[in-house]
């Protein structure tokens, strides 16, 4: 990530996060010297972001924020839109109101599921990524994406997927079935042993496969990731 911000040169400024729950996102940019704005639904997680935090948070829809002028246009140096887009029904519409936002050459870093990904292609609809409830209301390629993102003036500067701790092929194509067997014994005697049990393996599947990414800081080559990115900027 690091090495993407030095390539395209981009410096601590105005940073929008649009789906910003708790701030921790917002929290560690903060303390990176941007000056920071979350938006999201009101919730207990934004008067956490608000009050315990001290975030600038405003609460609301992205689309209606910008429409009704609560959002002043062209402010912001950089948007951030972690896992975000794949839940929106219009996403060329939240595309267009990014755009809106960001100044001239403003950039903006999307992650979203990525539809090509090893876990999608060999598990599909069960891939963990397509879970009940379906609020994944979209799934995009890195094809797909990129016309999106042209379609709302946006010029894509990088794209490239990494394996997350929650979605990783170690665990979700070849461990998970065994691993959910033992857990679901293991339920009928204590619900959080088998919880911790479950999420103990992902994240030591996690360890052991994605070490590349968070001890090196590599990614993957081959673009079948099961995350999905992103930068572009405002054309």
């Amino acid at each position: 990530m690091q090495k993407l911000f030095v390539q395209y040169s981009v410096t601590p400024g105005n940073l929008l996060d649009t789906g910003c729950g708790h701030g921790l996102f917002l929290s560690r940019a903060k303390r990176g010297r941007w000056m920071t704005t979350g938006i999201d639904y009101p919730s207990s997680a934004t008067r956490y972001a608000s009050e315990k935090q001290g975030l600038k948070i405003v609460e609301g829809d992205l689309r209606s924020l910008v429409a009704e002028g609560r959002l002043n246009n062209e402010v912001f140096d950089f948007a951030t839109a972690w896992h975000f887009l794949e839940h929106d029904t219009l996403p060329l519409s939240c595309l267009e109101s990014f755009r809106q936002v960001l100044v001239p050459g403003g950039k903006i870093l999307i992650a979203v599921p990525n539809a090509d990904s090893s876990g999608m292609t060999l598990k599909k609809e069960f891939w963990v990524w397509c879970q009940e409830p379906y609020v994944h209301i979209f799934h995009f390629t890195e094809k797909s994406l990129s016309l999106i993102a042209g379609k709302a003036g946006l010029k894509v500067l990088s794209t490239w997927t990494r394996d997350t701790w929650d979605a990783h092929p170690l665990f979700d194509v070849y461990a998970s079935m065994r691993v959910r067997r033992l857990s679901n014994k293991l339920g009928r005697f204590s619900s959080p042993a088998a919880f911790w049990f479950e999420e103990s393996v992902r994240l030591a599947c996690y360890a052991a496969s994605c070490h590349q990414h968070w001890l090196c800081e590599r990614e993957r080559a081959d673009h079948r990731g099961s995350e999905l990115l992103m930068l572009a900027e405002r054309a």
